[in-house]
């Protein structure tokens, strides 16, 4: 910060005396009249004689100015022209203290002032650069908005041009299975492993598509009430081929007290069947039991198998994406099935575990949410 002292000989030489005696943390600069000191007055603070009051009035929006005068007539006009001070000089020893303690008030409101520009200005340049940045995101949300419509069009073109020919195949199956009576006991077996690949297929094709929707947070669960006990018998049922290839023995294990769920058909159906298809992979000859119990106020459904279990270490990872327990239980492979299970479950607000199935083997667990169990418990009081 400066002082600047416009005014005449011998007055403006005693205020510079005067200031240089008070130790101010400022330069002191003496101009002759205030015209001259027009150009110079960023970050200044000016003394000034009643006589320039004139020159001031010009001047007092740029910078503190304090008017010293011998007689304190001027003291209304000098505050009204917009004069920081007004300090009557009778040449005595008090005016050197006065003209200090003012001078030091001028530069400290001075340099709040020019505190409160920086900050305003910084304050002003960063609105702009956030407005800058509202607009390149608001661009760039419209953008991906649009880019995730064209995809969605996309994979239903492409969801069509898939699923359609499987489609196609099941029907062509069911038909020829209808007509064609009594078959040789190997074709009736392939073509009821034509009938399970086509479903198997039509299902992966379905699951990767709902995890690429789980992925952009679209996959969303259209809930009904369904009855437990039945929608479990049809996916066993589904199911019942395979288990008899694996000499498996399934069981269905329903608590009386569990009636109806809210929860998405499709979803819970594909589900149920990925970890049942799982279970029957790792208990060849063994063991597996689908189950639906009330636990702590939740409805939990598991599929227990009886083969090696899974690893501690494991556990945390085999819901990953693409990730697969290898028979054996002691490696994760390539794989998705157990990664849609957890999106399926997900997309109902649920959650989903892994845990010992004693004396050996997995329990594969999950809820469905609140919501589908409050509709139950309404369903049973009602």
């Amino acid at each position: 910060m400066r002082i600047l002292i416009v005014d005449r000989e011998p007055r403006r030489a005693r205020h510079l005396r005067l200031l240089e005696a008070g130790g101010l943390a400022a330069s002191i600069e003496t101009v002759g009249d205030g015209d001259e000191a027009t150009p110079a007055l960023e970050d200044a603070v000016l003394v000034a004689g009643a006589d320039r009051l004139p020159a001031i009035a010009a001047v007092t929006g740029l910078a503190p100015v304090i008017v010293v005068g011998e007689e304190a007539a001027p003291a209304d006009e000098a505050l009204r022209a917009g004069a920081f001070d007004y300090l009557v000089d009778d040449g005595g020893d008090e005016h050197g203290p006065r003209l200090r303690r003012a001078v030091a008030r001028a530069l400290d409101h001075a340099e709040r002032a020019r505190a409160r520009q920086r900050l305003e200005a910084e304050l002003s340049a960063r609105d702009a650069r956030l407005e800058h940045q509202a607009i390149e995101l608001r661009r760039r949300a419209d953008e991906l908005a649009r880019m995730d419509r064209a995809r969605d069009e996309l994979a239903g073109y492409q969801a069509r041009d898939i699923t359609n020919p499987i489609r196609r195949v099941q029907r062509h199956l069911a038909a020829f299975l209808a007509v064609a009576g009594p078959l040789e006991p190997s074709w009736s077996a392939a073509l009821d492993d034509a009938v399970i690949a086509a479903e198997r297929t039509l299902r992966m094709v379905l699951d990767l598509m709902d995890l690429d929707r789980a992925d952009r947070g679209t996959l969303r669960a259209a809930r009904e009430e369904l009855d437990v006990r039945v929608f479990l018998e049809r996916v066993l049922t589904e199911r019942s081929r395979m288990a008899k290839d694996y000499q498996a023995a399934v069981e269905l294990d329903v608590d009386p007290q569990v009636a109806t769920v809210w929860a998405d058909p499709t979803l819970l159906g594909r589900a149920l069947l990925n970890l049942v298809e799982n279970a029957l992979r790792h208990s060849r000859r063994g063991r597996v039991v689908v189950a639906a119990r009330p636990s702590a106020g939740e409805l939990r459904f598991s599929v227990a198998d009886s083969a090696g279990g899974v690893p501690e270490l494991l556990r945390e990872h085999i819901f990953d994406k693409y990730a697969r327990l290898e028979p054996g239980g002691q490696q994760l492979q390539r794989g998705f099935g157990l990664s849609f299970c957890r999106a399926a479950v997900l997309a109902h607000q649920g959650r989903i575990w892994v845990e010992d199935n004693p004396p050996r083997g997995a329990r594969y667990c999950f809820t469905l949410g609140e919501p589908a169990i409050e509709r139950a418990e309404e369903r049973r009081v009602a």
